[in-house]
């Protein structure tokens, strides 16, 4: 049974005779373990599956199965990362996040281990010095490093990611890439990734879902082997692929605009 099954899930916010804003009759799984990326244009319905999956929004229609159970809610087996960089409480250290998170799931912890488990996580993403700092004392790749300790540190089954790495420059993005890969290595996490680049979703994804107009168009397996090397032929032929079909959805929507 994989992990996760989503079935003709519809979500409609708007419609009009030349399309809608949402997602209709989707359907995918993700097995246990898996990095699956979900890649479209803007307004493609990317961030309103993750938000339907993350109990955030209610379906018009179709299934949300984890483990073989209905998702209507938000709960602690998924996390969700938001895009900005605004995700901590400000009040609260990096420390004191971290253990409100793990305290809101299991209200009985103890403290001691609370805090214990709270230096593993911030050791993990290279934080254990900045466990008494506050957000605003926090560069933005520390603090996307603090989302992804908080978020692992509540042990989910599910970690689901909306372009996390946006706001960051190249070089920033790169190293949270890298040190993703360095946690789903040790975690084993089931991961769902959105974004934009396709560098991005070749890179860390074992399998790519390619969305256009609110519909999965294609879903594809990675053939290439870790670590990914994008001077690889094979890379670039696989990323020239994934770039001809959002090429051609960009291209319909120019021609429709222009024919309207």
């Amino acid at each position: 049974m994989p992990l996760i099954r989503v079935e003709s899930l519809t979500k409609i916010y708007s419609s009009t005779k030349e399309g809608f804003a949402g997602i209709r009759e989707v359907s995918f799984e993700v097995n246990e373990g898996e990095v699956v990326g979900v890649i479209g244009r803007s307004g493609c319905g990317k961030t309103t599956l993750l938000r339907c999956i993350a109990g955030f929004e209610s379906s018009d229609s179709g299934k949300i199965l984890l483990d073989g159970k209905s998702v209507s809610r938000p709960g602690p087996d998924r996390f969700m990362i938001f895009q900005g960089l605004d995700q901590l409480f400000p009040w609260l250290s990096l420390r004191g996040n971290l253990i409100f998170a793990m305290k809101t799931v299991n209200k009985d912890a103890n403290m001691k281990e609370l805090q214990r488990k709270a230096e593993y996580y911030l050791e993990l993403v290279g934080l254990s010095e900045w466990g008494d700092c506050y957000p605003y004392q926090l560069s933005g790749g520390m603090k996307q490093r603090a989302f992804l300790a908080r978020a692992l540190s509540v042990n989910p089954r599910l970690l689901l990611l909306d372009e996390p790495f946006g706001s960051l420059d190249a070089l920033g993005r790169k190293a949270m890439q890298d040190l993703l890969l360095r946690l789903w290595g040790k975690t084993g996490t089931t991961i769902i990734l959105v974004t934009h680049d396709i560098d991005e979703c070749i890179r860390l994804s074992d399998r790519i879902l390619v969305f256009t107009k609110g519909t999965l168009k294609f879903n594809l397996i990675n053939p290439l082997p870790r670590p990914r090397m994008s001077e690889d032929p094979a890379y670039m032929d696989f990323y020239g692929k994934i770039s001809r079909i959002l090429e051609k959805d960009a291209n319909l929507k120019w021609a429709n605009a222009v024919l309207r």
